[in-house]
């Protein structure tokens, strides 16, 4: 077996988000199994699985690997932003036709919304609003967008703002069009783990005229701790061609416009 470099921190980063989604997705799984489904040594495996212990992801016992019940954390931006990129990737192209030049737009901090930054300046001139810090960095050289910071209480875990100052100066803004996605959708309801990440969410949507959601397969397969929003508060629900049907169906019984993201 390979053993990946300790100094390698975005391979390991992608590497546990890669297992987690497994752990996910089987429910539960030995350090064995893992070990050799990533092709790197028990002791790499062991180092991956205390980070995700640590960040509230996974449960060890005796060996056997199974997801938390109740997620009461969120992953690290590095490590979400390796999760689910194509799906991630798909819904960014299927979003990016919502939105018209000189349309005033507002981005949140999720992983899911990120990859639409990159492909907002060909439609410039444009404003947008976010508290996302790694979206100001890549957004703050286009002369053409005007850039709204948010501000307010800056988490390093995040790289993004929050509190009652941001949720302030998101309440005095007017936006076209708002982006946004979540850390789970349990039946119509779409929730997070923290609830002052859902006060920065819903003052997103009530300053925005269009309401979007972004929403991944693996969304509905999670669970968090507080509900940011109802589905029906979204005017469109996007989802990726895994997206199941039940989840299809819950969408536009809530009368929301569902689109599917092909090209996974």
């Amino acid at each position: 077996m390979s053993e990946a470099k300790p100094t390698e921190a975005s391979t390991a980063d992608k590497r546990q988000s890669r297992i987690f989604d497994l752990v996910l997705t089987q429910g539960s799984t030995r350090v064995e199994a893992l070990a050799d489904e990533f092709n790197v040594s028990l002791v790499t495996m062991y180092r991956d699985i205390t980070k995700l212990e640590e960040l509230g992801l996974v449960l060890r016992d005796r060996g056997v690997i199974s997801a938390t019940t109740t997620s009461i954390s969120e992953m690290p931006p590095d490590m979400r932003e390796q999760s689910n990129r194509a799906a991630k990737q798909a819904l960014a192209k299927a979003a990016i036709s919502l939105v018209k030049t000189g349309n005033s737009v507002i981005l949140d901090d999720s992983s899911t919304v990120s990859p639409l930054a990159q492909l907002l300046p060909p439609l410039a001139p444009l404003t947008l609003i976010t508290n996302a810090q790694r979206i100001t960095r890549f957004i703050e050289h286009e002369r053409a967008i005007q850039l709204i910071s948010t501000g307010g209480t800056y988490h390093r875990w995040s790289d993004s703002y929050h509190g009652s100052m941001t949720v302030q100066a998101i309440r005095q803004l007017h936006a076209d069009i708002c982006f946004m996605s979540d850390a789970a959708v349990e039946g119509d309801a779409v929730c997070n783990p923290y609830d002052f990440v859902s006060e920065t969410k819903r003052a997103m949507l009530a300053a925005a005229k269009t309401r979007v959601l972004l929403v991944d397969s693996s969304k509905f397969t999670r669970t968090a701790l507080h509900t940011t929003a109802k589905l029906g508060d979204f005017d469109v629900v996007i989802v990726d061609s895994d997206a199941p049907q039940e989840a299809r169906s819950a969408i536009e019984d809530a009368g929301c416009k569902l689109l599917v993201a092909e090209g996974q």
